[in-house]
């Protein structure tokens, strides 16, 4: 009997030695779980924290994004990559599992980022040195790590830390609130309430090419004023421009070895820049006008309006520019200065900033460009000759018939004329003049008049018929 009893009780000594062994095994998993948590908590926060640093980094620099993606785990977002155009790449964690130390930046009122920290009342304080001086958003990222179960915080690189308080399991907040990918940029907010707001680099190549279109249209027309004003260039080849399958606008070669392209009608709220023919002084000059407004003359530092045609300077350009808010605004520059315009938004707005409304190819001697106020610059594909083809004359009467000569002096033009029903034309000694007579009595069937005009030593000729009306 007395073995049974010591047998009993070396049993329920065992079964409780057991248990007790369970139960500390229990606790040992769930303490090693729980360091694993806050050792990724901990990995995850240093992570965002250089994030962070990068994130005011590029800003700084005016970066802009190239990309955002998901990254997931199980299925589940647990956080973003985002890619910038000349910055390495970031990633932030959503960090929502675990009570971490609310680590933020802030601008200040010189302008410039610093640390901030959130205690445990919800104030937000500035970090600082042992100097007691705020320390920059920049350099060297604040790094986290556990010691004895508490956080700990280094902005120094590890010479020194700073304890912030008891590591936990609990729920808490991560340092960023939300991020938002807009059609023009990026928004990334803070758990501190600051706000960062990165272009997106899709955007801004969108805007900088409905800008280089701009350009390259103020360009052309500068160019066929300086054509059409020396009479001896005319154009050799002219044809379509086409991108992703698409015509968007005309090429032109020109015979003394310039090209320009033209491109199409286009809305957009930027700037249009245009050269303008001042009535006063018979020249012309660049204006430019913003949306919604009245056109300007583009001035230069004196306050004198700046030529467009018969000097070296080059065309004014429409440019961009983005905020540290992460807007963009267009901008004019020229010889003068720089002038900053209204925001760019989205392109496509029912608005025109284009010169040229349309281009006409189809006329056999000229290419016809018009432009948005319906002005027609009709350059020559050619030597050719510009003259009215239908007029009226009395009979026995004189007509002297003005001409235009393009692709060759006028001393070296010739004509020769094909007339019947006793007519006669010929040049007149006065450059760029025929004249035309007509006889006793005419039928307006006997008024048609053949003009050969020829440059000598060419095989070039432009042939007109001219048709006289009895009046």
């Amino acid at each position: 009997m007395k073995r049974l009893t010591i047998a009993f009780a070396l049993t329920v000594s065992l079964l409780f030695a057991s248990g007790c062994i369970d139960k500390y095994l229990e606790d040992i998993a769930e303490l090693e779980s729980r360091l694993d948590l806050i050792e990724q908590l901990c990995e995850e926060m240093n992570t965002n924290l250089n994030s962070l640093r990068v994130i005011v980094s590029s800003i700084q620099d005016n970066d802009m994004i190239s990309g955002v993606t998901s990254i997931t785990q199980g299925g589940i977002e647990i956080g973003y990559k985002i890619n910038f155009v000349k910055t390495a790449p970031i990633t932030i964690y959503h960090g929502t599992n675990g009570k971490t130390p609310l680590i933020g930046t802030a601008k200040d009122t010189d302008g410039n980022y610093y640390w901030t920290i959130q205690y445990d009342n919800g104030t937000v304080g500035w970090v600082k040195d042992d100097y007691g001086q705020k320390v920059l958003a920049m350099g060297v990222a604040p790094f986290i790590k556990v010691k004895d179960e508490r956080w700990m915080i280094s902005y120094d690189g590890g010479s020194t830390w700073t304890d912030l308080g008891q590591a936990t399991g609990e729920a808490g907040d991560s340092m960023f609130k939300s991020i938002v990918i807009g059609s023009d940029h990026v928004t990334i907010t803070l758990t501190n309430g600051t706000v960062f707001k990165i272009p997106l680099y899709e955007k801004y190549l969108a805007l900088k090419t409905e800008a280089e279109k701009i350009n390259s249209n103020a360009n052309a027309q500068k160019t066929i004023l300086t054509a059409l004003a020396s009479r001896y260039v005319y154009i050799k080849n002219a044809g379509d421009i086409v991108e992703n399958g698409k015509r968007v606008g005309t090429y032109c070669e020109l015979s003394n070895g310039e090209s320009f392209k033209v491109y199409d009608w286009q809305s957009s709220n930027a700037p249009k820049i245009m050269s303008v023919l001042d009535t006063i002084t018979g020249l012309y000059y660049w204006t430019f006008q913003q949306s919604g407004e009245e056109m300007e003359w583009l001035r230069d530092a004196d306050g004198n309006k700046i030529r467009s045609v018969g000097d070296t300077i080059p065309p004014p350009k429409v440019n961009l520019k983005v905020d540290d808010g992460g807007n963009f605004y267009w901008t004019i520059e020229y010889e003068g200065g720089t002038i900053s315009t209204i925001k760019a938004p989205e392109l496509f707005v029912n608005r025109t900033s284009s010169i040229f409304r349309r281009v006409d190819v189809t006329d056999p001697d000229f290419v016809v460009f018009v432009t948005w106020d319906g002005t027609q610059y009709r350059m020559p594909k050619q030597f050719t000759i510009s003259i009215e083809t239908n007029i009226s004359m009395a009979v026995s009467s004189v007509k002297e018939l003005s001409y235009t000569v393009y692709g060759a002096d006028y001393s070296n033009v010739k004509a020769a004329f094909i007339t019947q029903g006793g007519f006669k034309a010929y040049l007149s000694p006065i450059p760029g003049v025929v004249t035309i007579e007509s006889p006793a009595d005419f039928t307006t069937g006997q008024g048609k008049i053949m003009a050969v005009f020829t440059i000598k030593n060419s095989q070039r000729s432009s042939v007109k018929t001219i048709t006289v009306n009895k009046l």
